[in-house]
C-alpha cells in the first residue's frame, strides 16, 4: 500500500463496510445472531473491515466459528488473516496455522 490513493480508497471502503447495518434474518430468528455480534472480543465494525480488506487484497476472507446456536448456525466468529491459512487440495482440508 505504497500508493496513497489506493490506501485511502481501501480505508474508505473498509470504514463504510464496517458501519453497515448487516442483518442475516429478521430479529427473533436464530440466524440473526451471526451478524449481530461477530466476535465478542472486538467491535463488529473491525471484524467486517478486516474481512473487506482481505477480500480486496487476497480475494478471500476467513472467519473461524467460535460458537454455534442450538440449531447449528454460527453465533460468533473470529476473523482469521489469510496468511495464517494452509490449504491442502489433495486432502480437501483447510488448516489455521495459528489463532491469535
Amino acid at each position: 500500500m505504497l500508493v496513497p490513493a489506493l490506501a485511502n480508497g481501501v480505508r474508505i471502503l473498509t470504514a463504510i463496510a464496517g458501519q453497515l447495518p448487516l442483518v442475516a434474518d429478521p430479529p427473533g430468528k436464530d440466524v440473526g445472531y451471526l451478524l449481530d455480534e461477530l466476535d465478542p472480543n472486538v467491535a463488529r465494525g473491525w471484524t467486517v473491515a478486516r474481512t473487506v480488506d482481505s477480500l480486496i487484497f487476497y480475494g478471500v476472507g476467513y472467519w473461524y466459528t467460535t460458537s454455534r446456536t442450538a440449531r447449528g448456525f454460527p453465533r460468533t466468529v473470529q476473523y482469521v488473516d489469510p496468511s495464517r491459512i494452509s490449504i491442502d487440495d489433495r486432502a480437501g482440508t483447510v488448516r489455521i496455522d495459528q489463532l491469535p
